[in-house]
């Protein structure tokens, strides 16, 4: 048991090494992967927006196929007609030159036409196989030191934050950040509202 209890602690420890360390100065940072360990100086502003690499996954189409498909559709398949009943319509066949009045009038019978669209067999091109593209997209988020004790020194907070996609073929990127070790305890609470990520870390 201590065997792997010694095993799982350097495991861990060579995970955190694995991670970006940033250490904070300035208003704006870059981080060339999805997750970072940041650092809290004395130096460190209190807002700070830091930018990370995301990789955003979504289906794409790698070959298509054609199938046939039963539709209703007069456009495709064409119209059935028949006659629904008639109406009559009156009209002049002769007029007077002189005066434009009418000398003979008819009675027309007009068959009433009704069209309704046919149902055949159409062809139809579909997507038979997909596969997942990704690119990689740089998403912004903004973390607000609120009212946080002034370090001294060489004292430091570090926090853990990962960015991710939210969901497969979506558009949305989501945060996760977690003290690691600070001066005094904190929470982390988000503000990020209509779609921008915003978080305010504060003393418990």
């Amino acid at each position: 048991m201590k065997k792997l209890m010694t095993i799982s602690a350097v495991a861990i420890s060579l995970s955190c090494f694995a991670q970006e360390r940033i250490i904070l100065t300035s208003d704006e940072v870059n981080v060339t992967s999805t997750e970072a360990i940041l650092v809290r100086t004395a130096e460190t502003p209190d807002i700070v927006r830091v930018k990370f690499n995301v990789p955003m996954s979504n289906s794409v189409c790698e070959a298509y196929s054609t199938r046939f498909v039963l539709v209703t559709s007069g456009a495709q398949c064409g119209y059935n007609e028949y006659v629904s009943g008639y109406t009559t319509r009156t009209i002049c066949l002769r007029t007077n030159p002189q005066n434009g009045k009418c000398l003979r009038i008819e009675t027309q019978r007009i068959p009433v036409i009704q069209r309704h669209p046919r149902t055949c067999q159409v062809p139809e091109t579909y997507c038979s196989s997909y596969g997942t593209i990704t690119n990689y997209e740089t998403d912004e988020v903004k973390i607000k030191f609120k009212k946080l004790p002034e370090l001294g020194g060489t004292e430091e907070d570090t926090f853990m934050v990962k960015a991710r996609q939210k969901s497969y073929n979506g558009q949305n990127v989501i945060y996760e950040i977690s003290s690691i070790q600070t001066v005094v305890p904190y929470t982390v609470k988000s503000k990020g509202l209509f779609g921008f990520d915003s978080y305010v870390i504060e003393v418990k």
